[in-house]
């Protein structure tokens, strides 16, 4: 093979490996454009539960608190210390 015909290979495979990576990018562009808003929802999402889950915690902790003022400290062991709470999880 004479050294031309190496040369006109290489600059196609160079030529094909640089359509291929113009390609790869293209497709890479548009994966991250068309996640994005799908990202930002699942994490909307997430974050509404855990503001729910809060909530009800929240409310958990009140009435357990609640209930055992009404109690007397006879029958609470720790008073209002919320490390005395029944964990439920």
């Amino acid at each position: 093979m004479a050294p031309i015909d190496r040369v006109l290979d290489a600059g196609r495979v160079i030529e094909r490996q640089s359509n291929t990576i113009a390609a790869l990018r293209l497709e890479n562009q548009e994966l991250r454009n068309s996640s994005g808003p799908e990202v930002v929802a699942a994490a909307e999402q997430r974050v509404a539960a855990l503001d729910e889950e809060v909530s009800r915690l929240k409310a958990e902790l009140e009435e357990s608190q609640a209930r055992s003022r009404t109690e007397g400290p006879a029958a609470s062991s720790g008073g209002d210390n919320p490390g005395s709470l029944n964990k439920r999880q």
